[in-house]
């Protein structure tokens, strides 16, 4: 495993230099900045620009957590930037923290911008009423059961100028142009498209501002967490896959019994090779005396190391 990894370490260098470059290029103090509106949105391109702001704005927390692990700032040419400032760098293309005003993703997408809109349909009082979307702009079944063939949706509905009649609640279009402006029609389709993948990487930005700025040690690991919106510490989730890791281990992970509940650990194996539900093969404990940790198949007793007397 160590060969591997030294094989590969020029790979990894350039990785994480390219990841450090973008970084600084979306704070502006690199030697290459990132193309910015007036009102402080990343700007990329002209049809559905939304995909690279939430982007930026996820890798922005992602690296913050990296940085805040590791110890580290991020060096750029023009000044270093900390874990904070960075997350901070996220946020405010969404909302949540405020130290770096060059960069606003969250706070802007959501309406702190030049034209005080969301880009969030159903968030705000001034948001998307004309989305680029087919379902969005036909009325509901439950309205209208008429059957309407799939042509005859176009003329019909799609030049239309009345708001939408079913709200898509939480989607993101595409946004503004490279000068803040914005035309909310339905034939607009650069700027008013929807699409999943603007979504995506905005959940894992909210998810991890929600953490505030000691967050990364419970969210980088990977947790996935089951909880009481109103009961955020350990001891209270309802659920936890640290309390069930399968057959990989992560960082803050335990793998064991606790002797003071009884509850129990470990590990083990895929279904098969495709079907990653578990498996008959499990790494566990015994604590009938001297501890001894065993791979069981089932009930039957494979392998064991030790005892060890602990």
């Amino acid at each position: 495993m160590s060969s591997k990894a030294g094989h590969n370490a020029p790979v990894f260098e350039k990785y994480q230099q390219k990841a450090k470059n973008f970084m600084c290029s979306c704070l502006a103090k690199g030697d290459r900045n990132t193309q910015k509106t007036p009102g402080g949105l990343i700007c990329r391109q002209r049809w559905n620009n939304m995909y690279f702001v939430t982007s930026a704005a996820f890798l922005g927390t992602t690296y913050s957590d990296y940085l805040a692990s590791a110890g580290k700032y991020l060096k750029c040419s023009s000044g270093s930037v900390s874990p904070n400032e960075l997350l901070s760098f996220s946020k405010s293309h969404v909302e949540i923290l405020t130290l770096i005003e060059c960069y606003k993703p969250v706070d802007y997408i959501l309406g702190d911008n030049p034209r005080a809109t969301s880009y969030m349909v159903g968030y705000g009082n001034n948001n998307p009423r004309q989305v680029h979307h087919r379902a969005s702009s036909i009325v509901s079944f439950k309205v209208n059961p008429s059957f309407v063939i799939f042509r005859a949706g176009y003329p019909t509905y799609y030049s239309r100028k009345a708001s939408d009649p079913n709200l898509l609640t939480g989607a993101l279009i595409g946004g503004p142009d490279a000068y803040d402006n914005f035309t909310d029609q339905r034939d607009n389709y650069e700027q008013t498209e929807l699409a999943t993948y603007n979504n995506a990487p905005l959940i894992g930005v909210l998810t991890r501002l929600h953490a505030g700025h000691s967050g990364y040690n419970h969210l980088l690991p990977g947790n996935l967490v089951v909880r009481d919106a109103a009961k955020d510490k350990p001891q209270n989730y309802l659920w936890q896959n640290f309390d069930n890791p399968g057959d990989t281990t992560l960082p803050g992970m335990k793998v064991g019994i606790n002797l003071k509940t009884s509850f129990h650990r470990s590990l083990s194996s895929w279904k098969s090779t495709n079907d990653p539900s578990i498996g008959e093969f499990t790494w566990t404990f015994d604590t009938g005396g001297f501890l001894q940790t065993f791979i069981m198949n089932g009930f039957i007793e494979l392998y064991r190391v030790g005892p060890w007397n602990v």
